[in-house]
Formats: C-alpha cells, sequence, structure tokens
C-alpha cells in the first residue's frame, strides 16, 4: 500500500516530542482501556454524560482529540494501542503495522497530487472505527523535504478504507490552539437516544440560562422526551 515513501524515523525525529508506543501503554497499566470500556447503559446518567462529552469531543476536533481517560464506555472508535481487536481482522498485522500503512499510504498519495515531498517521522496517536468504511484518524509528525527549511510539522489525516477504494477527507498540518479559536467548529447536540419501548427517548440540547451542562461540553440532557413529543404533535 504504502508505495516508496520514505521515512526518518531514526535520525531526524523532533526532540522532545510526544511518541505514540503502543506496547509500553498496554504494559505499563493492569489491563487496556479497551478491555476495560464498559458498553451500553443509557439507564444510567453517567453513561449519558460521558455519551455527551464523547460526541463533543468527536466533532469538535473532527476525531482527533478524544482524550480517553475521561471515558468508561465504549462509543465506537478505538485507540488502536491500548488493547483494541485487530484492526486487520487478524493477528498477522499488528496494529502498529497497519497505521503505519495507513499512513504512509495517505503520504504517498498527497505528495502525488500536491507535489510535495513529505516524509514521515512518527506518530503520535490514532484513532479508528468500523463503521461502513474502515476509518482512521492520524496524527504524524512528517518533514517537507521539498521545503527550504525542512522543518518537521504535526500533520492529521482521516482516511476511508472500504473494498479497494482509499479516500482521504482530511490531510492538513494540525491546526494551532490560536487558529482553531479563531474559527471554532460548530457542535449540534447528538439526535434523542431512543433506548426503551415503554420510555420516552432521552433528549439532548444547548445549556439554557441558569443551566449546568455537563462537564466539557455546553450540552443538557433530559429523559422526559418533551421537546421530540412536543415537535410530534405539533405535525
Amino acid at each position: 500500500m504504502a508505495g516508496s515513501v520514505s521515512t526518518e524515523e531514526d535520525s531526524s525525529r523532533p526532540e522532545k516530542t510526544p511518541k505514540l508506543d503502543g506496547k509500553a501503554i498496554v504494559e505499563s497499566k493492569p489491563s487496556s482501556t479497551y478491555a476495560r470500556l464498559r458498553v451500553w447503559e443509557p439507564e444510567k446518567d453517567e453513561y449519558v454524560r460521558q455519551y455527551l462529552l464523547f460526541h463533543y469531543q468527536f466533532h469538535k476536533t473532527q476525531g482527533f482529540g478524544i482524550e480517553w481517560d475521561k471515558f468508561d464506555y465504549f462509543f465506537n472508535l478505538c485507540d488502536p494501542y491500548d488493547g483494541a481487536p485487530p484492526i486487520s481482522g487478524t493477528e498477522e498485522r499488528s496494529n502498529e503495522e497497519v497505521i503505519k500503512e495507513v499512513t504512509l499510504t495517505a503520504i504517498d498519495k498527497y505528495n502525488q497530487e500536491n507535489g510535495t515531498n513529505l516524509v514521515f517521522v512518527e506518530h503520535v496517536s490514532a484513532n479508528f472505527s468500523f463503521s461502513g468504511y474502515l476509518a482512521h484518524w492520524i496524527t504524524f509528525w512528517a518533514r517537507d523535504m521539498s521545503s527550504p527549511s525542512h522543518e518537521s510539522k504535526l500533520y492529521q489525516v482521516k482516511t476511508l478504507e472500504r473494498g479497494g477504494s482509499f479516500q482521504i477527507p482530511i490531510f492538513r498540518v494540525k491546526p494551532t490552539d490560536e487558529e482553531m479559536m479563531a474559527a471554532p467548529i460548530h457542535v449540534d447536540p447528538p439526535f434523542p437516544m431512543y433506548h426503551d419501548i415503554d420510555k420516552p427517548p432521552i433528549v439532548f440540547r444547548l445549556a439554557g440560562p441558569g443551566e449546568v451542562p455537563v462537564p466539557g461540553t455546553p450540552f443538557v440532557f433530559d429523559r422526559d422526551g418533551v421537546e421530540v413529543i412536543g415537535s410530534d404533535e405539533d405535525e
């Protein structure tokens, strides 16, 4: 997949940059993050709060900036380096190998289409999900050898794979905090959560005056489904 993209993992690594070391992460914990995550428990308010936080972080960072230590539940996205199942579906290739192959393929395609000469340096983080496509959100260091300075920069790439298709919806230098503040991403509340045929859905909305939002989000939720029921009656 990766073509002839070169790498500079040994001699050209930027100093004092975070490096993704999956083996060290897993071995440093008695159990991996993936193994401890619980699943669907919408009857519990803590599940709903974490669902809202995940929704907000995912959309606000476009899938790249999930703070995994804040979650006890699985929300259809994985850190491939912390005990997640094999991305390839078999044990023949490690997740580390798959992520690197995907990254090099994306760099190769980007170089061909843009006339650049990006050289992979090292990974920082990655997320993946199976939902129609096999999707990856990868942050990595790369050096553009066609630029005068050859300076290493942080890049972000999102890839979508299905069958023989390999799409790259996002390939960019990682935005700075200042750039993100100057052009903030608007995040809408999730759709209502229908979880019990005998109960109204859980409804999400922006916090109003005097309301305390779920920490880390601008949203609140309620379990009476009033807004949904009201809109249905209006129709």
